[in-house]
């Protein structure tokens, strides 16, 4: 079984394990990690062991974080029915949900909402379909998430209750507004210092994107239970965000 999360920001109440991990970096599960200035594997400092990428920090402070992206990452790399491994897993999301909401008289379509990959990303076709078969067979749950990996992502257009966003930084802008164009249905996420991209050396950025800033990385509002708070990137409404890397 993969190992479900509680993480701090997209759990909507505290029992809340809506989301996993999988092993982050261009060695394991980020074949597409941007590892240049502004990018996601970019070091934090010149020397330093850390990257800007929060999932790696996580993983070299934290030991028991490490262990449990190491199994999953084992896990569903080695298993041979990816499908029902992740339908399996958010068959539990599902059930455990429901039962907290009959227990505390809430709507449990309120808090069926599922955030892929707080760490890692899809790694290969094969995983994609996968993941894609078994989203598609779990209406209930809203499922988001956020990916560098362009090539796989015509793989999910059919998947109708799912929010992609497209994560774009300096090293990968081109790339990824032409995955944009070719695939409409998704949206841009901006990892920058800054959410002015003209500042950035780019000057083609698309007028119809407008970014919103994440309120939790403004400080607007607390880290803790942001997104389901602030729910911007969860909405049917087409937005797009920024999201500020340091």
């Amino acid at each position: 079984m993969l190992t479900l999360s509680n993480d701090l920001k997209t759990r909507f109440y505290k029992a809340h394990k809506n989301t996993f991990g999988l092993l982050p970096g261009p060695e394991h599960t980020c074949p597409c990690a941007t590892e240049g200035e502004g990018g996601c594997w970019e070091p934090a400092k010149a020397g330093s062991k850390l990257k800007t990428c929060y999932a790696q920090r996580l993983c070299v402070l934290r030991v028991n974080v490490r262990k449990s992206l190491e199994h999953n990452t084992i896990e569903i790399k080695s298993v041979t029915d990816k499908k029902t491994t992740l339908q399996n897993m958010f068959s539990s999301f599902e059930t455990s949900v429901v039962k907290w909401a009959i227990r505390n008289k809430k709507d449990p379509k309120d808090y069926l909402y599922f955030r892929l990959h707080w760490s890692g990303d899809l790694f290969d076709a094969e995983y994609t379909r996968a993941l894609a078969e078994a989203m598609d067979i779990s209406p209930k749950i809203t499922f988001w998430g956020y990916t560098r990996s362009f090539d796989f992502v015509p793989i999910l257009a059919g998947v109708r209750n799912l929010v992609l966003y497209l994560s774009l930084d300096r090293q990968n802008i081109e790339k990824g507004l032409q995955c944009y164009n070719n695939n409409p249905w998704t949206r841009i996420s901006w990892l920058d210092v800054s959410n002015d991209i003209c500042k950035q050396g780019y000057t083609k950025w698309p007028e119809s994107v407008k970014l919103t800033a994440c309120p939790a990385d403004t400080n607007k509002i607390p880290k803790e239970g942001s997104c389901a708070h602030c729910k911007i990137c969860l909405g049917p409404k087409k937005t797009h965000v920024w999201f500020k890397t340091r």
